[in-house]
């Protein structure tokens, strides 16, 4: 990629030449700022604050008394590895953990480009290796005021800052929307749950049972005619609810030297012990494959294998799960899970909008992905990363 970039005229700087990190108190129960902002509140790679909190229901403790406003950048300087950099567009307080930054001079250093340089991976790979400690590593301020990066001219620092802000803007609205369309999918299954008290049980349509033993010497990534699935595989790009990109192959020997019955299109799985349980994943194979032993298969014989995966990815499995140690769900849990009863054509029905509902999603995180990839690939040109 060419961003038709001059750097003949940048000049190499500190961030501390350029930037500096305000020091502005607030009582946060004085009543000027209605918001405090934590660490758990900022999210990884992304300049927009979601969540915040009101000091008026908590106990905030001494720490929290660093004023922050719109168009300031904030920085966790805790855990630096989670790369948590945002732009606040609200009034409000943070921990004295939290940096509040902003530029010296507008005239040497843009506000709006400075995200920017906190964003790119040259920075974050220079906070990390300032990081001091290993539980709970940190930085000081002095720390990343040493990194070092070549500042456009003010004319480059606009029309890259045009250009990422934009990226970040279209982004936003489409995670906007993605969110709207997994909404209006949960909608869809409680409104029919609702409207109708008619209950069909798992078993009683579908066989359930444990996916497949894949023994090591099978997993040395050789080429195969039969895709296998493991548990971490549901979260590979391409499967957010239709596996269609494995992380494993088996030849036709292998299947037939594991006695295994190949899986048709259409069956749903989901992790089946340890803590993937919690990250409630249903997922339904988009063509025949083997999944390992840690999933649950959930086989539909006489119910819309659409249908079946939209109850079972809008029922939560966890909180039935058996306890322990390593909690674990069994078939008989899964087998136990009720659904409204509806005529053929109406699974068939709810099944498509469900589905269709989560191809649009998809497509939509497709481009979300995409202008990350181009965003990341901008900031390399710029910084170098």
């Amino acid at each position: 990629m060419s961003l038709e970039l001059d750097k003949s005229a940048w000049k190499r700087v500190e961030l501390g030449e350029v930037a500096a990190s305000s020091k502005e108190k607030v009582d946060p129960y004085d009543g000027s700022v209605d918001r405090f902002v934590a660490g758990e509140h900022m999210d990884t790679d992304d300049l927009k604050i979601h969540r915040w909190g009101d000091p008026g229901e908590v106990d905030l403790g001494p720490a929290f008394h660093r004023r922050f406003r719109p168009g300031q950048v904030l920085y966790g300087s805790r855990r630096t590895y989670l790369r948590k950099v945002a732009v606040a567009d609200f009034d409000g307080v943070c921990a004295n953990t939290t940096f509040v930054v902003d530029t010296k001079d507008p005239r040497v250093l843009l506000q709006e480009f400075l995200p920017f340089v906190m964003t790119s991976d040259a920075f974050h790979a220079f906070a990390i290796a300032e990081s001091k400690g290993s539980v709970n590593p940190y930085v000081n301020w002095s720390d990343i005021a040493r990194y070092e990066f070549d500042l456009p001219t003010l004319e480059e620092q606009k029309r890259i800052a045009d250009l990422l802000w934009t990226l970040e803007r279209h982004r936003q609205k489409l995670v906007a929307l993605a969110a709207t369309l997994k909404l209006s999918a949960s909608v869809l299954i409680s409104d029919l749950r609702d409207s109708h008290p008619a209950v069909k049980y798992v078993r009683e349509v579908a066989t359930v049972r444990n996916g497949q033993n894949y023994p090591k010497h099978m997993q040395d990534g050789r080429p195969g005619d039969v895709p296998f699935f493991k548990v971490a595989d549901l979260d590979r790009p391409g499967n957010d609810r239709y596996l269609t990109n494995p992380g494993g192959w088996v030849t036709s020997e292998d299947v037939a030297a594991l006695s295994a019955d190949i899986l048709p299109p259409g069956t749903v799985v989901t992790a089946r012990v340890g803590a993937a349980i919690r990250l409630e994943r249903r997922r339904a194979l988009a063509s025949p494959a083997l999944v390992d032993e840690n999933h649950l298969v959930i086989r539909p014989h006489s119910i819309d294998a659409d249908y079946l995966l939209a109850v079972l990815a809008e029922t939560e499995l966890a909180r039935s799960s058996n306890g322990g140690v390593v909690p674990s769900l069994n078939q008989k849990i899964v087998g136990s899970v009720g659904f409204p009863d509806l005529s053929p054509e109406s699974e068939r029905r709810v099944g498509r909008t469900y589905r269709s509902l989560g191809d649009v999603r998809g497509s939509v995180l497709a481009e979300v992905a995409s202008l990350v990839d181009f965003r990341s690939a901008v900031l390399s040109a710029v910084f170098g990363d």
